[in-house]
């Protein structure tokens, strides 16, 4: 499955109103850091993933949520796929790199329709309130799981 077609099977399943996928801002990457930083060593923290950023500027997701239509947006969680290099690739699939080990010439530079050979999907993180918990939306009582089955591991 391609990138795009992980992001639009992701979205396609969020049918509730009150959840919303899109591709992270600049001004979303503190957000993230800050979510991540719940998982202490093996986080990312916000230079790298300002790094990150700066190389391939559609790698981070967020997953906002609002109450309500009169309420904002808030980034309640992210997802990160990331073009990495054939290096890069290896060294996480043999387990040899993790995530934090990733420096930001291992992702690959942004160029409009570029095609990548080698991804890497991390950085998976849902605020604490919203993990293992099922959100049935008003219209058709559809759900929001699947960002709650991503973190329950």
């Amino acid at each position: 499955m391609s990138k795009d077609g992980l992001f639009k099977w992701i979205s396609d399943r969020c049918n509730d109103p009150r959840f919303l996928v899109r591709v992270a801002t600049a001004n979303d990457l503190q957000d993230i850091a800050n979510l991540d930083s719940a998982y202490g060593d093996h986080s990312v923290d916000i230079a790298g993933l300002t790094a990150w950023h700066t190389r391939y500027r559609d790698g981070a997701y967020v997953i906002c949520y609002r109450a309500d239509e009169k309420s904002s947006w808030e980034v309640i969680g992210s997802l990160g796929i990331w073009p990495v290099t054939a290096e890069a690739f290896a060294g996480i699939v043999s387990g040899r790199l993790k995530e934090t080990d990733l420096e930001a010439d291992a992702i690959m530079a942004y160029a409009q329709h570029a095609r990548y050979a080698h991804w890497y999907v991390g950085g998976v993180t849902l605020r604490a309130d919203f993990r293992q918990k099922t959100f049935i939306g008003e219209r058709k009582g559809l759900s929001a799981r699947p960002f709650v089955i991503l973190m329950q591991y």
